[in-house]
C-alpha cells in the first residue's frame, strides 16, 4: 500500500467522517463491510477514528444536538485554513463552524457551497488525515452531485487555487477537479434533473473494493440497501449503497 502520511495538496480531499444516531452500531456495520478496526476515543468526545490494518480510513462520531446530517462529510486539505475560510463567504459560500483546534490533532472548519453542498476544511497538526491509498477499504474517489456544477466549479477553483475542467463528451455534466496536477474530485451535475439532487447537494465518497456484487450483498445482509445497483463503468464496476442511519456512499472495483 502506498504509503500517504505526507499532507496532500490544497484542495484535494483528504478526510470523511459522519455524526451517527448509533455510533457502535455504525462502526460494526464498517467493520462487517470494510474489515474498519478501531472504537470511540473519550478523550475526544467519542470520536472514532476507523482503520485499515494501520491507516486511518474514516472517522464516526456520536450525533448529538447541533451536530449535522448523518451523511459522509468530506474534508480538503488546505495549508492556511484562516485565508481559505476568509473567501469562503466572498465567493458565496456558507461557513457554519470554525476555525476551531482540534488539540494536538489540526484544525478544521465546516462550510457549504453556493449551491448548499456541505463540506469542511482541514489543516493538520500531526493527524494529515487518511493515510494509505488504493486498497480496499479505503476512500477512493469524491464526486460533489448538485444541479449547479459550473458554479460549483468556478467556486472550488477560487477558494483552492485549484482546476475544474469538463471534458469534451460531458459538456455541462461532469468537472474534473485536479490539485497540483493531480486528480482529486468530480463534480456531476445530472443534465435530466430540475432541480437539486434526491437529500440536496452533497459529496459522495466512493470506497475502494475487492469485488462489488459481494460488498453489495454483503451491505444488504448487514442492514443496508442499494441505491444505484452495481453497474460497470470505464472506471470499474460501481454501486451507491445507503447504511442502516441513512448515511450513502458509493463503493468502487477500479478497472486497473
Amino acid at each position: 500500500m502506498p504509503d500517504a502520511k505526507l499532507p496532500r495538496a490544497q484542495g484535494k480531499p483528504c478526510w470523511l467522517d459522519y455524526f451517527a444516531e448509533d455510533q457502535n452500531a455504525a462502526i460494526a456495520f464498517y467493520h462487517e463491510l470494510f474489515g474498519w478496526t478501531g472504537e470511540p476515543n473519550e478523550e475526544f468526545g467519542g470520536y472514532a477514528v476507523l482503520r485499515v490494518g494501520e491507516y486511518a480510513a474514516a472517522g464516526i462520531a456520536r450525533r448529538e444536538a447541533g451536530s449535522p446530517p448523518t451523511a459522509w462529510n468530506t474534508y480538503f486539505m488546505v495549508d492556511d485554513i484562516a485565508a481559505v475560510a476568509d473567501r469562503i463567504d466572498k465567493l458565496g459560500g456558507a461557513k457554519f463552524v470554525g476555525p476551531d483546534e482540534v488539540p494536538g490533532t489540526g484544525t478544521m472548519v465546516v462550510a457549504a457551497d453556493p449551491a448548499g453542498a456541505p463540506f469542511g476544511l482541514w489543516q493538520p497538526g500531526p493527524f494529515v488525515g487518511f493515510e494509505g491509498e488504493h486498497e480496499a477499504g479505503l476512500p477512493a474517489w469524491f464526486e460533489l452531485e448538485t444541479h449547479q456544477g459550473a458554479r460549483s466549479a468556478e467556486f472550488l477553483e477560487s477558494l483552492f487555487g485549484v482546476q475544474a475542467a469538463t471534458g469534451p463528451e460531458m459538456v455541462g455534466e461532469y468537472w474534473i477537479v485536479s490539485a497540483a496536477g493531480e486528480q482529486a474530485a468530480g463534480i456531476w451535475q445530472d443534465p435530466d434533473a430540475e432541480g437539486p439532487p434526491a437529500g440536496g447537494p452533497h459529496w459522495n465518497p466512493y470506497f475502494q473494493v475487492a469485488d462489488t456484487d459481494a460488498t453489495v450483498a454483503k451491505a444488504v445482509a448487514a442492514g443496508g440497501s442499494v441505491v444505484i445497483e452495481a453497474k460497470d463503468s470505464p472506471y470499474g464496476r460501481l454501486a451507491k449503497l445507503r447504511d442502516p442511519q441513512g448515511a450513502e456512499f458509493s463503493v468502487l472495483a477500479p478497472a486497473f
